[in-house]
């Protein structure tokens, strides 16, 4: 005998997992199904427009992730309600020990995807403060490969060809590449377009995450100018004025610092690990269709640095609202680059890279001026990337918000398409 449930006994008695529910739960059978069904549906829309979100009803469909975990849980419920308890039992236990499975399949595969959070390329320097290992490799935040060659830097482990153009690449993150392939890099692209234009060249990768301005000049001094390249070119970004006296001066049995140890640990579940990070990668080529959220990325990046934080760093900096000290450092490190340089008849050019909160926002942009005087005292290039970014018809589209707020491919596209320009157009190789 069918009962109306979908349950059977051999006595003709319903049989479920609640063991005879009410007879309002056997109504909820077809309304379980049409929800199950319209969250199923849903999944394909989410993943192609972005989704939606209806605040008044409280349903928030601006994340693939959002239709998949209800659909899952109304169908356990569905479950739970109309199948016999002993084939729920049955079906849960099956499920309980694939995961299980799987779980020991991941920790014996370590796939790269699981620990796209472990970062094993950094160690502390008592030079750098820290410092990238040599033929050490892992993955990025948003699972983009990172490769470091025995020189200690993110780059091709090739050695430029005879008669090419060397140019030496320094800076933070932005320069390092954070988010995205090496090969999408501002610099690999300057590379492509001085070859592409019969410069043979090859460009050198000295940008490391987190590096501020004593940091870049101290690469300068023991890296980059050592290999007597014809231009060194310098990625700014705002912060990297955050920090300019070494700590070594101070105390000079300072051995360095990791800020990155707490990342290289292991996940404790791998299967979660490997779902989150599975849907940052769809996540990473979809973000720009994550609705409201995307749209208000860059009006929240204002807000973060803007005069609502007014003893935020970010601030300070970038509404010229620093210390004496900060200025007069970060002065007195750019003559000591470009004295270094001069002294080798290298070439330096700067390259001011805006953060989203400065794109259109006049007021957020005192820190340009001050870097364009700071370079124009001491003789040095300088390009501001600002004025190219705010002239897309979506300036969002120049960094990979709002996952993240580094330069997207896209956006280093254009910073090495300004550099490429004004190098021909100075002829500074």
């Amino acid at each position: 005998m069918e009962s109306p449930m979908g349950g059977k006994s051999q006595s003709g008695t319903l049989t479920t997992a609640l063991e005879k529910p009410l007879l309002w739960v056997r109504k909820l059978k077809w309304p379980l199904n049409i929800a199950i069904i319209v969250n199923i549906l849903l999944v394909p829309i989410v993943f192609i427009t972005g989704g939606f979100e209806v605040e008044s009803l409280f349903i928030n469909m601006n994340r693939i992730t959002n239709p998949i975990w209800t659909a899952v849980i109304l169908l356990f419920f569905r479950l739970l309600l109309f199948t016999n308890f002993k084939d729920f039992l049955l079906l849960i236990t099956s499920i309980g020990v694939a995961l299980v499975l799987f779980e020991l399949f991941l920790r014996i595969w370590s796939p790269a995807i699981v620990f796209y959070k472990t970062l094993p390329i950094h160690r502390e320097s008592p030079v750098f403060g820290w410092e990238l290992i040599p033929n050490a490799s892992g993955r990025g935040h948003m699972m983009e490969r990172i490769d470091i060659n025995t020189d200690g830097n993110r780059d091709f482990p090739e050695a430029a060809a005879a008669g090419s153009k060397r140019v030496a690449v320094l800076g933070d993150s932005f320069t390092f590449g954070m988010g995205i392939e090496l090969v999408d890099t501002y610099h690999k692209e300057l590379e492509n377009l001085l070859k592409a234009g019969g410069i043979p060249s090859r460009t050198y990768n000295f940008g490391v995450i987190g590096y501020d301005m004593w940091q870049i000049v101290e690469i300068a001094r023991r890296k980059a100018i050592p290999l007597n390249p014809d231009l060194i070119i310098i990625g700014f970004f705002h912060n990297d004025m955050a920090r300019n006296v070494p700590p070594f001066v101070q105390n000079p049995g300072w051995p360095g610092e990791n800020p990155f140890a707490l990342e290289t640990k292991k996940p404790a579940f791998y299967l979660g690990e490997f779902l989150q990070n599975l849907n940052k990668i769809l996540e990473k080529f979809y973000r720009d269709k994550r609705g409201e959220e995307y749209r208000e990325s860059m009006a929240q990046r204002r807000r973060e640095f803007g005069p609502e934080n007014p003893d935020s760093m970010n601030y300070q900096i970038l509404y010229g609202k620093a210390s004496i000290e900060l200025y007069e450092g970060f002065s007195k490190k750019m003559k000591e680059l470009s004295d270094a340089a001069k002294g080798r008849g290298i070439p330096v050019l700067a390259v001011f890279i805006p953060d989203a909160a400065q794109i259109n926002n006049p007021q957020a942009q005192h820190v340009n001026g001050f870097f364009r005087s700071e370079c124009e005292k001491h003789g040095i290039h300088f390009i501001d990337i600002t004025p190219i970014f705010e002239s897309e018809s979506d300036p969002r589209d120049m960094y990979m918000l709002p996952l993240d707020a580094h330069t997207s491919s896209l956006g280093h596209e254009r910073i090495a398409s300004a550099i490429h320009e004004y190098i021909l157009k100075h002829k500074l190789l």
